[in-house]
């Protein structure tokens, strides 16, 4: 009887401890891949270059988390075992990652492979400015249909003179500094300019000045005394003074703005005649050498207008190189019907505001019926700038 009981009681043992073991050893091993996810679904590279692919497996305690991977089209892009991703040629080929714990749990990724770039061109490869100008270089890469066009941009000397990641310049203290701009993808396709840095020459600077004072008041046909007021910005920031802009004239809303660069003067004006309903504003976009007038107000029929321009300065001086205007009434509305013509109105200025804030997006705007200057124009510049009424 206690043999029998001795058995029993070792049989217990053995079902009762032994027996989980095993049962939580079978349950680790049936829990199965649910998904993978790759860390890129789509990719655009030029030919030749390799990666590798990083791919996640779902759930964290998924039992086997091994992967197979599979190009569709070996000829544009190949995948070894280990998820290394090579471009071979032109064309497009999908990328699948599959468990294989569970052939339906899969990731792919879309690869379209083109032309790499081969070569890339400055806009000058050589500078000399005075200390606190800035501007921005204009990059062309070649050729001109290459997949991939993103640019690294270093200085060799960045106390001297730094560039930004969008190849913005800035003259920081005397001195020479190397800028180079080379493909993200082919650091062999590069292009440099040599920079010299000068301290501001005060004597260049009030040459310049007094002959642009003299060209700014030869392009004004009416007397100079009508004109109200007046704002001067050092737009390049380089310690020489670069604009003239007469704001509001007596009873005739003209602007003048007068440009200095390198040495050369420009001069653009504008004359809206006797409508005193439009109201204006004039912006600079600093270092991008644009102006942009803009009117709000109201003009015949009692409707709002809105409309803007946009000049760049070139070689040749402003040209307009944008025109940006509210959609028109497509419609006749009973102007009795207020709500109406409100509803019009708003429609009307959102449509505008949107166009106008798309093309100057990336412009650092001045306002100058803010900030400009309300003296008699010829008073305050002989006041503050010491030249000649003559």
């Amino acid at each position: 009887m206690k043999r029998a009981l001795s058995v029993v009681l070792a049989l217990m043992f053995v079902f009762g401890v032994v027996q989980p073991a095993i049962v939580s050893k079978s349950a680790a091993a049936a829990v199965a891949v649910t998904s993978i996810k790759l860390n890129t679904s789509k990719l655009a590279w030029p030919v030749g270059r390799t990666g590798t692919f990083k791919a996640t497996v779902y759930p964290s305690n998924a039992a086997n988390r091994e992967v197979t991977w599979k190009s569709g089209n070996t000829k544009v892009a190949t995948v070894d075992s280990s998820g290394k991703l090579t471009a071979k040629g032109y064309g497009t080929a999908t990328i699948t990652c599959t468990s294989k714990n569970n052939r339906s749990a899969k990731a792919t990724c879309s690869v379209t492979v083109g032309k790499g770039v081969t070569s890339v061109k400055l806009n000058t490869a050589k500078l000399n400015w005075n200390v606190g100008k800035t501007g921005t270089f204009k990059a062309t890469v070649f050729p001109n249909d290459a997949i991939r066009k993103e640019l690294i941009w270093k200085s060799s000397n960045p106390a001297v003179a730094s560039v930004s990641k969008r190849g913005l310049l800035v003259a920081k203290k005397a001195g020479n500094a190397t800028i180079t701009c080379a493909s993200a993808f082919n650091s062999k396709a590069k292009a440099t300019c040599i920079v010299s840095v000068k301290t501001v020459d005060a004597g260049e600077a009030n040459k310049q000045w007094r002959a642009a004072y003299k060209d700014f008041f030869s392009d004004a046909s009416d007397p100079i005394d009508n004109y109200q007021s007046v704002y001067i910005n050092d737009i390049n920031r380089d310690g020489i003074p670069e604009v003239f802009i007469d704001r509001w004239g007596m009873g005739c809303p003209r602007q003048v703005v007068t440009y200095i660069k390198d040495k050369g003067i420009t001069t653009l004006m504008f004359d809206f005649g006797s409508t005193p309903q439009i109201k204006n504003k004039l912006y600079l976009g600093l270092n991008q050498n644009k102006i942009i007038l803009r009117e709000d107000g109201i003009s015949s029929g009692a409707l709002s207008y809105h409309h803007a321009l946009m000049y760049t300065l070139g070689d040749n001086g402003f040209e307009k190189t944008h025109e940006i205007s509210a959609e028109k009434l497509k419609e006749d509305f009973d102007y009795n019907d207020i709500a109406a013509l409100d509803a019009h109105i708003k429609k009307s200025l959102k449509l505008f505001n949107e166009k106008f804030d798309a093309v100057t997006k990336s412009l650092d705007l001045i306002d100058y019926a803010d900030v400009a200057v309300t003296k008699n124009i010829k008073e305050y510049l002989n006041n503050e700038l010491k030249l000649d009424k003559s």
